[in-house]
């Protein structure tokens, strides 16, 4: 009789069937009745079971005397599994004394069928808060406990992120020079302006003289990954 495939969840009915070996059953041995054979086929459901009810469709019967019988679409038994899934956390970075606050959004998925959503993970980390020290990192962001539609037809495996502490720059000097790609960049020089909280740099401003008649350019002042301040701008010569 018809037999159908095992197959991994892809959120469809559709079966996969061989009827090479169907044959029609209650015939009278001398009536003139075929069976015609399809390939259509659909499970019960598009969920994850064992032994799941497969039915096909468009048998037909034809012959001299098909109009004597009344054909019933076979049926038979295959298993839907269980989908891989991997929700990854991202990685992020803070400066040492921030606080970090997961939402829950903060991941990425790898293997979700189109139709099923993952809106939220829990996410923790010894890094995130504020007296997490630099010396311990990088951190884990651990995820977990995903929630959304259809996940109970996945196996879920969840992958780190890490949470990077960037020293705290302090000691801002009183100006700096910036390095660029144009001839007499190394000329320029950013100006500094202390907003009265001399240990936060990226709350500084800055203006840049680039060596020539144009005048000054705002600059920004920014942290770099290793601890470092930097002042970026550009000017075309």
């Amino acid at each position: 009789g018809m037999t159908a495939s095992n197959k991994i969840y892809d959120r469809t009915r559709t079966a996969v069937i061989d009827n090479t070996n169907d044959v029609l059953s209650g015939k009278v041995s001398t009536d003139d009745v075929s069976l015609n054979l399809a390939t259509t086929a659909a499970f019960s459901n598009a969920n994850v079971g064992m032994g799941k009810t497969v039915t096909a469709s468009g048998f037909s019967i034809s012959g001299v005397d098909a109009g004597n019988y009344s054909l019933t679409q076979p049926t038979t038994n295959a298993d839907i599994t269980a989908k891989q899934l991997t929700v990854s956390a991202n990685s992020v970075c803070k400066i040492y004394g921030e606080t970090v606050t997961f939402f829950g959004t903060e991941f990425t998925t790898n293997g979700l069928v189109s139709g099923d959503t993952v809106t939220k993970v829990s996410l923790t980390s010894a890094g995130s808060v504020a007296t997490a020290p630099v010396a311990g990192s990088p951190y884990y962001v651990l995820a977990s406990a995903a929630v959304g539609t259809g996940l109970n037809n996945y196996t879920i495996s969840y992958a780190n992120g890490t949470l990077t502490v960037i020293a705290k720059a302090t000691g801002v000097p009183d100006y700096a020079l910036i390095e660029g790609s144009a001839t007499i960049a190394d000329k320029a020089v950013a100006l500094f302006t202390d907003p009265g909280n001399p240990e936060d740099i990226a709350h500084y401003s800055a203006t840049i003289d680039w060596g020539d008649s144009s005048g000054f350019d705002t600059g920004t002042v920014v942290i770099n990954h290793d601890g470092t301040w930097s002042v970026k701008g550009t000017h075309t010569y």
